[in-house]
């Protein structure tokens, strides 16, 4: 996991073949970019340009999964994500949120892998908890257990884009 600013992401160009593309368009892209899918180069590179309220972190452990049933929403803030074909890499356009991150064993996953969204969800421990401002950039490596778009204390608006690198295939120029 890598946090710093988008005015230091030079320093990671050489870690991914898609970084330095990603970065070039994350520089050129304007706040008011409206919400949705971008593609960087097809789904080797593409960008998630996402507005949306924070989420209030809430820990997660074998049995609220359970008790929660089939009312279980991933989308809740009570779990972390991992992915297993991109890296994502997180930047914060305007606004502020707080990632949580953690050290994940076998015994946390909570669900099952979505090939569709390459997620396999874990169980929250209420890892690390890092804030965030604009400017920021987060960068996760497949299987590194995290969540974005938690609150502060309280709820705020944040747009951000989340780059996906594909890690199994070949870039383009």
């Amino acid at each position: 996991m890598i946090y710093d600013s988008i005015d230091h992401a030079e320093r990671y160009y050489h870690l991914h073949p898609g970084i330095p593309a990603a970065v070039e368009w994350l520089r050129k892209c304007p706040k008011d970019i409206a919400p949705g899918r971008y593609d960087i180069c097809g789904d080797l590179v593409y960008c998630w340009v996402i507005d949306r309220h924070t989420r209030t972190l809430e820990p997660c452990t074998p049995e609220m999964l359970e008790a929660k049933g089939d009312e279980y929403n991933p989308e809740d803030g009570s779990t972390l994500d991992t992915h297993t074909k991109v890296l994502d890499f997180h930047y914060v356009l305007d606004g502020k949120e707080a990632f949580v991150f953690q050290p994940l064993t076998d015994e946390d996953v909570s669900g099952e892998y979505n090939a569709v969204h390459d997620i396999v969800p874990w169980l929250n421990r209420c890892g690390n908890v890092v804030k965030c401002n604009e400017g920021d950039i987060f960068i996760f490596w497949p299987n590194e257990g995290h969540k974005s778009d938690v609150d502060f204390g309280e709820k705020s608006q944040v747009k951000k884009v989340v780059c996906k690198l594909n890690i199994d295939k070949r870039y383009c120029d």
